[in-house]
């Protein structure tokens, strides 16, 4: 009897064992699956990229910028000053407490009475002070994400393609991992507000509001990011490095495309050389240029070559852009003007060009600092961007560099590639050369 006794409190005690070994099991592929459910669920419900017209990125740390859809058309502005705001807000809310003045005895009622009856006899207040409305200080018209601040704005073409990730990234942004809800890890994970995040705010083309979050600090291996909604405790980790479309200045956003013109569309080009012989002015005229030197001369030229310069030119592009506020430092060696500090007055090159359309751009070529040149649009002189010395030199090539390849005695022109006669009998004997022109035999 004691026996079944014992074997029956061991199947109990197996029984007991395999549950708390099934829920344990069942515990870790629900813990599994969460983050992958939390994927797929995305942060902001319904949100697509093209209900976005307006796009507001407030940050203390980094620069804030306001985008904007005109036209199809992505533009760039510099955004609010997340700094002067604080200030501001800081200001506003300082409030000083009525100190008294020591010694200065209490106020009686013998007091009042007499400063009533001086009021009444000779009209005049007691104790008159200036009255002053106290008015708060004007807010700055550019912290308007609207279009009410866009007239106290400027706007750059944007880099659609930057831009474009910047939408996705909000769109397909999932929910991702819940990290924690309290309150006072916000800071450490860089999520509190724009001054230790970044803060983005999408609009529709009616100003209201489709999204908002705070982009905080990076996750383990920079593979993810630390989100959270301000209206909200919740922190969350999501896939990605937001913080590589969201962390850019305003320079580096711009579309550094310049000229995006079709070669076959330019009908004439002007280049003043200011440091070379590159003063050129080219014609079209049915399909055939004409060139003309510094001089005056008519000169013959290669028709490959000068398609390669009007791929060039049509396909011009920025290095990069010159920030105002961040302006590059030069030497006392480099011939430093202060009054034309990028040699823009005196350039050294003047390259223009007209389209069918009648359609005319110029190029103002300035100061060379290493490998680039500063450059600016005549219609837009304040905007300096920088320009490699390589197409440059390749614009300023001269009547010399349009010329037509002179071949070598004993050469010929087969197709694109040049020949050596001499080399070609040796390989078959039965190749005969070209007569020269005007030699028949005779």
């Amino acid at each position: 009897m004691r026996g079944y006794i014992k074997i029956l409190i061991l199947v109990v005690i197996f029984a007991i064992l395999l549950v708390v070994v099934l829920q344990l099991q069942r515990s870790q592929t629900t813990q599994r699956q969460q983050p992958r459910l939390a994927q797929t669920t995305p942060m902001f419900e319904g949100l697509e990229v093209d209900q976005i017209f307006r796009l507001e990125i407030n940050s203390l740390q980094n620069d804030s910028l306001l985008l904007r859809k005109e036209a199809g058309v992505w533009q760039v502005a510099p955004g609010k000053d997340v700094f002067a705001e604080l200030m501001q807000q800081s200001q506003e809310t300082e409030t000083e407490e009525p100190v008294e003045e020591e010694g200065e005895p209490a106020e009686t009622e013998e007091d009042e009475s007499m400063a009533e009856e001086f009021v009444e006899e000779t009209g005049i207040p007691e104790n008159v002070e200036e009255e002053t409305e106290e008015t708060a200080p004007p807010e700055d018209p550019r912290n308007d994400p609207g279009p009410t601040g866009d007239p106290y704005r400027t706007f750059y073409k944007a880099d659609p393609e930057k831009v474009n990730q910047m939408l996705v990234a909000l769109a397909d942004m999932p929910q991702g991992q819940l990290v924690t809800g309290d309150t006072e890890k916000h800071s450490s994970l860089g999520v509190l507000s724009s001054l230790v995040g970044i803060e983005v705010i999408a609009y529709d083309a009616q100003m209201n509001k489709l999204a908002q979050i705070i982009i905080g600090n990076q996750g383990g291996g920079m593979s993810s990011t630390y989100v959270r909604k301000p209206d909200e405790d919740e922190v969350y980790q999501v896939p990605g490095n937001l913080t590589m479309h969201y962390g850019i200045n305003l320079m580096m956003l711009r579309d550094r495309n310049i000229f995006r013109t079709s070669p076959e569309a330019i009908m004439s080009v002007d280049v003043q050389d200011n440091e070379g012989d590159g003063t050129i002015s080219l014609t079209r005229s049915e399909g055939a240029w004409t060139a003309i030197d510094e001089t005056g001369a008519e000169f013959e030229v290669d028709p490959a070559k000068v398609d390669s310069l009007l791929g060039t030119l049509g396909n011009l592009s920025a290095n990069s852009f010159v920030d105002p506020s961040r302006p590059p430092q030069f030497t006392e060696e480099e011939d430093y003007d202060e009054t034309d500090p990028y040699k823009l007055t005196t350039p050294n090159a003047v390259i223009s060009f007209t389209t069918a359309d009648n359609v005319s751009k110029t190029l103002i070529v300035g100061r060379l600092q290493g490998s680039t040149y500063y450059c600016a649009l005549e219609e837009n002189p304040g905007d300096v961007f920088r320009v490699s010395k390589t197409t440059i030199d390749a614009l300023t090539i001269g009547p010399e560099g349009l010329a037509p390849t002179e071949l070598p005695e004993g050469t010929q022109q087969l197709s694109d590639e040049v020949v050596d006669v001499g080399e070609l009998e040796e390989a078959d004997p039965t190749i005969v050369p070209a007569e020269p022109p005007g030699d028949n035999g005779g």
